[in-house]
C-alpha cells in the first residue's frame, strides 16, 4: 500500500481522559510499511462488502450483515456472534493473501486478532468493535471501528 496513510489522532477531555479518537488520512506518504501496512490491510478487508469489488468479488467479509443487525433491536449475543464471524472472514482472507507476498516484512505479516470487546457506545448511538492486531512479531495494533 502506498501514498495515503491512514492515522488516528486522540481527542481528550478536560481531565485528560481520551474521549474520541479520529481517523485522518496522510497523502503522499510514500509506502507504508510496518505494522501501518498491516492495519491497512486488515481495515480495507474488514470494511470491504462482499461483491462489491468488480475485480475481485470475493475480497471483503460480512461487514453489511453486522451494520444491518447492530442497527436493529438484535440482541447483544448476536451481534456479538457476527462481529466474531467477521473478524475471522478478515483474518482468513489477510493470511491467504500474505502467502503470495514474498517481501513482507515480520511486521507487516498477521499472526492473528483478537477481539478486545464489542460494546454499544452511547454517543455515536452505535455498536463498536474494538480489537488488536497482532503482526508476526508479536506487537500490536488496537483499532476501534
Amino acid at each position: 500500500m502506498k501514498d495515503v496513510q491512514i492515522m488516528f489522532a486522540e481527542r481528550y477531555s478536560a481531565t485528560g481522559e481520551v474521549k474520541k479518537i479520529v481517523p485522518g488520512f496522510k497523502y503522499g506518504a510514500g509506502a507504508i510499511t510496518s505494522s501501518s501496512n498491516l492495519t491497512q490491510r486488515v481495515l480495507k478487508v474488514l470494511l470491504t462488502e462482499y461483491g462489491s469489488n468488480a475485480y475481485t468479488p470475493e475480497l471483503g467479509t460480512a461487514i453489511r450483515d453486522f451494520t444491518v443487525m447492530a442497527s436493529s433491536n438484535a440482541d447483544e449475543a448476536a451481534i456479538t456472534s457476527m462481529a466474531g464471524l467477521v473478524i475471522t472472514q478478515t483474518e482468513t482472507q489477510i493470511k491467504g493473501e500474505q502467502k503470495n507476498y514474498t517481501t513482507l516484512a515480520p511486521d507487516e505479516i498477521l499472526d492473528r486478532i483478537e477481539i478486545i470487546n464489542i460494546f454499544f457506545n452511547g454517543d455515536t448511538n452505535a455498536w463498536k468493535i474494538r480489537m488488536a492486531i497482532y503482526n508476526q512479531n508479536n506487537n500490536v495494533s488496537v483499532v476501534e471501528i
